[in-house]
């Protein structure tokens, strides 16, 4: 599994904006895909790009407020939005974000993970706005309960600074995802939000007592608005898990971050539709692959 950015992000990783896309074992496959190889079920997500090629933009851009601040002191107080991220640090303008997991093991970190990417756009935003210089490189590292570390990389895609996202209502959101998620056939549905730049971002959790039908009806676009109560791709980022009624393991996690243009996730290979290996162009969808 893999973070995939903005199919313009292959300039990234030969440095031409000054943030640095890396991430061990990443290939590219075709313009859109980045997959892990080896891996027991890989990641694919589309992207948003414009046919023109201009960068990603999801909502309008205005005025972010300016923080004032050291640039360390600005990143520490943006880094406490985000309860997994156990500390950053910022020397000779190199950004390093530590972050909690439960467990290294494929799909525990990837919750952990997305929250380094909203801080990620949180960051390249909030500099932007405050006319300070974008950090040269950014590194993610995620450390478990025993202390195990595990280098998840980091990068930026190809997007629009400054992108303004409506704030959310969260209880009317929240019970529109209540409503969504049970005409999919999913139970126990608890909806959390997570403070972004400019606006709530939902974390949602449920169970599913058919998996492989929920992932099924996932294939079709308008089942993730449906899910999510609006465009996915109108919000400033979400998660989504689900786990297995019968097993309590995890079948799906998928999230995505507006302000850097990426998104990861993970599904049981069991349970994963074929179709998704050759999802249309529209929202992010994971697949399953040897």
């Amino acid at each position: 599994m893999t973070r995939n950015t903005d199919s313009n992000s292959t300039g990234l990783e030969h440095g031409q904006p000054r943030w640095q896309l890396r991430r061990r074992g990443w290939a590219i496959v075709g313009a859109l895909v980045l997959t892990l190889a080896g891996a027991s079920a890989v990641y694919a997500e589309v992207s948003t790009t414009a046919p023109d090629g201009s960068p990603q933009q999801s909502a309008p851009v205005g005025r972010i407020p300016v923080v004032p601040g050291s640039e360390s002191a600005i990143a520490a107080q943006i880094a406490s939005n985000y309860p997994l991220i156990s500390s950053v640090s910022m020397q000779a303008g190199a950004l390093r974000v530590e972050v909690n997991t439960p467990s290294l093991a494929t799909p525990y970190w990837i919750q952990s993970d997305w929250e380094a990417t909203l801080f990620e756009g949180a960051i390249a935003d909030q500099f932007a706005a405050n006319g300070d210089s974008q950090p040269t490189s950014m590194d993610v590292v995620a450390r478990d309960p025993n202390g195990q570390l595990k280098d998840l990389g980091g990068g930026l895609g190809n997007v629009v600074r400054g992108q303004i996202f409506g704030d959310v209502n969260e209880a009317s959101f929240s019970i529109g995802v209540t409503s969504g998620a049970a005409s999919l056939g999913l139970k126990n549905v608890s909806v959390s939000f997570i403070r972004g730049l400019t606006s709530s971002i939902p974390v949602v959790t449920a169970v599913s007592p058919d998996p492989a039908s929920f992932l099924k009806a996932l294939v079709r676009p308008e089942a993730w608005t449906q899910l999510l109560g609006s465009n996915p791709k109108a919000l400033e980022g979400y998660f989504i898990e689900v786990t297995d009624s019968v097993s309590g393991d995890i079948v799906f996690v998928s999230g995505n971050s507006s302000r850097v243009g990426a998104g990861e996730g993970w599904s049981r290979p069991d349970v994963t539709p074929s179709a998704w290996r050759d999802y249309p162009p529209t929202v992010p969808a994971p697949a399953s692959g040897p």
